[in-house]
This record gives structure tokens, sequence and C-alpha cells, in this order.
């Protein structure tokens, strides 16, 4: 089946064996408030944005700026910024630079490991990072290992679990949500 629109979408519809239950909300002033710090950081207006919810399963939420363009979601109760939105908060998170041979493994979701990071460039903020390769493009948001510098020091093991990457099932998600 070939989606070309997200209104031919019916309440329950299956791409590529991902299963779509969900209901899509505007958030009121008082639940926005709970985003407020990183509202604040890409320049949100009160008076002309709206923030919207995507509750797609029990686990898992997108947050939507103006119902279309996907900013963060929500796993787990813990909040990230989706590919999709990653460069709007450059600066915010921690972000890792990866060399090509790990590209190819973070694009079908492998952790991130010590080996691979050129660089990385850690933010007091958060234990959320964004994987980037060497021209920039943003390939994946993790989540730090809690003995991540010991990874690093040694250049030896997992520094980041691998959330949310470039074409996985959300991401395809989104860019329909968003192309609609």
């Amino acid at each position: 089946m070939v989606i070309k629109s997200w209104a031919n979408l019916n309440f329950s519809t299956t791409i590529k064996y991902f299963k779509l239950h969900f209901i899509s909300f505007k958030l009121s002033k008082q639940e926005t408030d709970r985003f407020k710090v990183l509202l604040d950081y890409i320049g949100f207006d009160k008076k002309k944005d709206e923030l919207w919810v995507l509750k797609i399963d029990k686990h898992l939420k997108a947050y939507l700026l103006n119902n279309k363009f996907p900013l963060l979601f929500e796993k787990d109760n813990c909040i990230f910024p989706t590919v999709i939105a990653a460069k709007t908060f450059e600066g915010y998170y921690s972000e890792a630079m990866v060399d090509q041979g790990a590209k190819p493994h973070i694009l079908n979701g492998a952790d991130l490991m010590a080996p691979g990071i050129l660089s990385i460039d850690l933010k007091d903020s958060s234990n959320i990072v964004v994987i980037k390769s060497e021209d920039g493009a943003v390939l994946a948001v993790g989540r730090l290992v809690k003995d991540f510098i010991d990874s690093l020091n040694r250049k030896h093991g997992k520094v980041a679990e691998n959330i949310h990457y470039l074409n996985d099932k959300l991401y395809r998600l989104l860019a329909l949500r968003r192309g609609s």
C-alpha cells in the first residue's frame, strides 16, 4: 500500500509492519510549559505557535510544532529531539561526530561506540546526544550510558544508546506526518 497523503490514513493503518493507533491534539498552555526551556531555546512564540501531541502508543508520543513539524518525542518518560528537528536545537544537546566507518552501523540502529567517535562536545544540561556524520548531517539521537566517560577514555565500549535514527520507523511516521 502506498500512502501519498496523511489525510488518506485510516485510524488504524499499517506502514511496513508499523501499526498506527494514534490521537493528535493541541497541548494546553499549562502542558506546553513543561517544555518551556526547550521551546524558549528555539524561539517558540506563544501567540502564533502551538504544540500538538501525537500519541503513537502507550510508551511513545511525538510533539509537533503547529501540528506539522516533529520537534520532540517522548519515549518511556524521557524527552528527545527528533532527528528531523535536531539541527533546531544545535548547541543545546551534546553532539558526537562519527567517522565514515560508524555511519552505516548508526543508520542501522547500532549504539554509539567509542572507536567510531571523531569528536564529542558534551553539555552539562542533559544525557542526550545528537550523533552527526563528518559533513554535519544528523544521523541519530541517543542517550549517554552511565559509564560513557570510561569508554571514551579507553576508546573502547558503548558511549550512547541509539534511541532514534534516520529512516527508522518513527522517522518514517513523522516524515509522513510532516508531508501532509
